[in-house]
């Protein structure tokens, strides 16, 4: 079974992991993303943090992603939405559609719409579809 992100996983570090970082160090953004993802696996949420911020300060939208994820987390939604809005940007439809509903929730309903229409342009599938359906119900909020 999986572990819970932020669950700690005992052990060493795999092959695969330790190349990983080399490229990191190295400034490979998405190397970056993994070895974040990584250290977020086995718990160790200071590392990924730090190298999602690496990659997402060097223009990588995933790493920026995953930054807001960990800060919104964390409790820190101001400066989650700012790297969401990022990634978002830069053409990240799950940042889109964590920035739709995080308006939603604040009751800025027509800027949920927008961060709505921008994740049902940039996709994947499933989240152009969530975007779809939470718009049409902002869009019903505003109507009444």
């Amino acid at each position: 079974e999986e572990p819970a992100l932020g669950e700690p996983v005992a052990g060493p570090r795999s092959e695969s992991e330790e190349w990983y970082t080399r490229a990191a160090d190295q400034g490979h953004r998405r190397a970056q993303v993994r070895v974040g993802m990584l250290a977020a696996g086995r718990g160790d949420l200071a590392t990924a943090a730090r190298w999602y911020r690496e990659a997402a300060e060097a223009g990588s939208r995933n790493g920026a992603f995953n930054l807001g994820l960990l800060l919104a987390r964390e409790g820190n939604e101001p400066e989650a939405a700012l790297w969401w809005t990022r990634a978002a940007v830069a053409g990240h439809g799950r940042a889109a559609l964590r920035l739709g509903l995080l308006a939603a929730r604040h009751g800025d309903l027509s800027e949920g719409q927008k961060w709505c229409a921008r994740a049902m342009e940039l996709g994947p599938a499933e989240v152009a579809e969530r975007a779809a359906r939470l718009r049409e119900a902002l869009a019903e909020e505003l109507s009444v």
